[in-house]
């Protein structure tokens, strides 16, 4: 079983996807694997493929466009043979070196389930998080990564109930930026278009789910968590200063 799983769905943004993988390459010091997914239509669709990702694993699906539709293609197959799962988007930058190192240390402690980091969007610290990382029996008790009743707003506070019912790590010191529009990080585009004419549906759709489904879901978390014995416990004694080969073999822990 491998460690983390690093799911990121993109259209249309192929630059972002070259500046990840430079960042990846760069900070990434555990058994860290990426999964991009692509849309079939999308017209930047070659300029993806001609990137240099050949230890990228790429989907390319048709019809799928939102998000959430998107994350559960991607993580919800996968999870089963990796300890740790979790989801970007390709407008997020990741600034730490060892940032993967830090997200499983977290998701390892007996009483948290999920981990994110902070996005340097203007709101209050670890209020939100617009991605977010967890354990694989997560998936394997709710049968998705993200509840598919929204397209695509309103999975962050589900992530956050979740978590703050669960248990959850805000860690302020692991920068993974969101490069958004809307802070003038980012120029608007049909992506950003698209998913802001979603948010009137998506927040019905979300408060029905608080009303009816979330505690369910949060029972469902609790039911399946799995704690780590003390000689299950996964000890990320990762040498911090000296990046992997990405999307290598897999780094053994150090003794």
């Amino acid at each position: 079983m491998r460690d983390l799983l690093l799911a990121v769905p993109s259209r249309g943004r192929p630059v972002n996807i070259s500046r990840l993988l430079g960042e990846l390459r760069e900070h990434n010091r555990g058994d860290t694997q990426l999964v991009l997914g692509l849309d079939e239509d999308d017209p930047t669709l070659p300029q993806y493929l001609a990137l240099d990702m050949p230890d990228v694993e790429v989907v390319i699906r048709p019809n799928l466009h939102q998000v959430v539709a998107w994350m559960n293609e991607l993580i919800v197959p996968r999870a089963k043979d990796y300890r740790f799962v979790g989801s970007i988007g390709c407008d997020n930058s990741i600034q730490t070196p060892g940032w993967d190192v830090r997200i499983m240390e977290a998701l390892s402690k007996p009483d948290i389930m999920f981990a994110f980091g902070n996005d340097l969007y203007p709101r209050e610290p670890g209020s939100l998080c617009c991605h977010v990382f967890c354990r694989s029996s997560v998936v394997a008790s709710l049968g998705y990564f993200a509840w598919p009743g929204v397209t695509h707003m309103y999975c962050d506070p589900i992530w956050m109930a979740w978590g703050k019912a669960t248990g959850i790590e805000y860690l302020d010191d692991v920068i993974i930026e969101h490069l958004h529009y809307s802070v003038g990080k980012a120029a608007m585009d049909v992506s950003y278009m698209d998913s802001t004419a979603l948010i009137p549906a998506d927040c019905l759709a979300y408060n029905r789910y608080c009303q009816t489904q979330l505690n369910e879901d949060i029972a469902k978390i609790r039911a399946g968590a799995q704690g780590f014995t003390e000689d299950e416990l996964i000890r990320f004694n990762y040498d911090l200063n000296i990046p992997p080969v990405f999307g290598g073999p897999k780094i053994e822990p150090r003794s």
